[in-house]
């Protein structure tokens, strides 16, 4: 894919890789952008814009935003509504506690044969 000089020209020589990938190849190219809570409201809308074209009726990417809790309230605000809309699947993970790791660890050296009391105890 070559560089193009306009934003709506590579998004559309974007789409149409994602479109020749997901048709032609059977490949579903799959985007991650980490730190999500990051971006600014231009490039959460040029998201939105990049999935406006064909996908409405099949779905031949997959994008994946992480990111902080705050990412929940970004997304909630009505100006990413329409991305919002395009959101598939919305999962949240929770932190474990302080006394679910510490029995994960005891477990996980005991698997290992840990005999080391002081250790475990330390814990």
């Amino acid at each position: 894919m070559e560089p193009q000089s306009k934003k709506t020209d590579l998004f559309r020589s974007i789409q149409n890789r994602i479109t020749t990938l997901a048709k032609e190849k059977k490949i579903i190219p799959t985007i991650i952008i980490d730190e999500s809570q990051y971006l600014k409201t231009e490039v959460l809308n040029d998201l939105k814009l990049l999935l406006n074209f064909d996908m409405d009726s099949k779905n031949y990417a997959i994008f994946i935003l992480t990111g902080q809790p705050t990412l929940n309230s970004i997304l909630s605000k009505q100006v990413h509504e329409a991305l919002r809309q395009r959101i598939v699947i919305n999962y949240n993970f929770q932190g474990i506690t302080k006394s679910e790791m510490e029995n994960y660890i005891i477990s996980r050296l005991l698997s290992v044969a840990a005999t080391n009391q002081y250790l475990i105890k330390m814990l």
